[in-house]
């Protein structure tokens, strides 16, 4: 029978390639990529120790202040927070003692007290924070004169898709009662600095628990710097434009044929001065077989920092200015890489001599809720095919909505979208 493996050994095995890697490949003196690791904490006392109520680490490619150090946010009789940035060659320590329930040994902060009951470590996995969407846009690509002009500072930028190992531990009401927090949010209001309370406290510490929600939990994230940045269509070429530190592999996978393209590493290029974060651009031309669609993904090993799926401006149907180009996935999984298809397997798809069932194809493809009127409206907004002459009434029409709203003729028009659809549906794709 299959053994669990160890949470612990499972986060630094699929992290191992990051933590190797530099943060620009192209030069051989570049820093690792992971520089710091940022720790904030809150723990309540026990005793002559502290036990942990909530914590977490984040593994950044940014550098410490030239001074790195933790320092104490508030310390009182019934608990102490701690908040600081590390060198990221402290992560290491900080896992050997997560595995024999310490937290801080210097602070004397444990994640549970000592016979108590241990520490539950889920199985580690990229999840989505809290920060907000992005949401790429179709348009004109206008690119400045000055070349950092696309580029983000560090500061700036948001990874919001981190790899991260996830623990919970007892309940910390044993420790920190009612009574306990009214004391505790009247000294924090007066305090020097001052917080709104411990829920304000936990707030400024960007921790997850709450007085309603008062569960001791730890999390260990390392960011993905790597995400789409803008994308745009030319000349039957994708124009992609990422911004990224180290070396993330960029992949494609075309649809509805589900063929999968691993582009090239050397769409990374030298990042420009004075910007530690650089934007890259790469083309990548549509395959000669149909596609309606492309999934854009970017990998760091096998955890998957971002991904989003094109709908492809085909048969003369082109997204209006305005509307999404890339819709970007919600919750990011991690690959299992034994069982991915890596091959250019064929897969069965719809292919139509009708430029009729085509553009229906494309509309449906782009809306799979479009109602039959939608449908038409969009193969008169696009202009490219003509109305057939059995679906004319007289011999001058021109418009599909017009046809569509003739009762004698709509039956017609129902039909033929309704096949498309049902031969959709039968593979899958609808």
């Amino acid at each position: 029978m299959p053994t669990t493996p160890d949470p612990f050994d499972e986060f630094l095995r699929q992290l191992a390639p990051l933590m190797q890697s530099r943060k620009f490949p192209s030069l051989k003196k570049s820093p690792p990529l992971y520089e710091s690791l940022e720790l904030a904490c809150v723990a309540a006392r026990h005793g002559d120790e502290w036990i942990l109520v909530s914590g977490k680490a984040v593994l950044k490619p940014v550098p410490c202040a030239p001074d790195p150090q933790l320092q104490k946010v508030a310390a009182l009789q019934e608990i102490i927070a701690l908040e600081g940035c590390l060198p990221a060659s402290e992560f290491n320590d900080l896992v050997a003692n997560l595995r024999h329930s310490w937290v801080l040994k210097q602070e004397n902060v444990r994640l549970t007290a000592e016979r108590a009951r241990g520490y539950s470590w889920m199985a580690p996995a990229v999840i989505k924070s809290p920060a907000p969407k992005r949401c790429l846009r179709m348009g004109v690509i206008e690119l400045s004169k000055d070349p950092d002009a696309l580029l983000l500072s560090d500061a700036d930028m948001v990874w919001d898709r981190p790899f991260a190992l996830c623990g919970n531990g007892p309940n910390p009401l044993s420790l920190l009662s009612d009574r306990t927090l009214q004391n505790i949010d009247s000294q924090l209001r007066s305090s020097t600095p001052a917080f709104n309370g411990f829920d304000g406290l936990c707030a400024y510490l960007a921790l997850p628990i709450r007085q309603r929600n008062l569960t001791s939990s730890f999390q260990v994230l390392a960011q993905l710097p790597a995400a789409f940045h803008l994308v745009g269509f030319e000349k039957h070429a994708l124009e992609i434009y990422i911004e990224c530190l180290g070396a993330p592999d960029l992949m494609v996978e075309w649809l509805p044929a589900h063929k999968l393209q691993r582009v090239p590493p050397d769409w990374i290029s030298k990042p420009p001065s004075k910007h530690p974060t650089p934007t890259h651009y790469v083309s990548i031309a549509v395959p000669h077989y149909y596609a309606q669609a492309a999934k854009l993904i970017l990998f760091f090993g096998e955890l998957q920092a971002h991904a989003g799926t094109v709908a492809l401006p085909i048969f003369g149907v082109h997204p209006k200015d305005g509307d999404p180009l890339l819709d970007l996935e919600e919750e990011p999984t991690v690959p299992d890489f034994a069982t991915r298809e890596l091959r250019n397997q064929e897969h069965p798809k719809l292919t139509y001599r009708s430029e009729i069932k085509r553009a229906i194809l494309v509309l449906l493809t782009q809306n799979p809720r479009a109602t039959d009127l939608e449908i038409c409206r969009g193969l008169d907004a696009d202009g490219v095919v003509e109305l057939p002459d059995g679906w004319k009434k007289n011999r001058e029409d021109r418009l599909f909505k017009e046809a569509y709203m003739d009762s004698k003729l709509r039956h017609k028009i129902e039909i033929q979208i309704s096949k498309v659809r049902a031969e959709m549906r039968k593979l899958g794709i609808l």
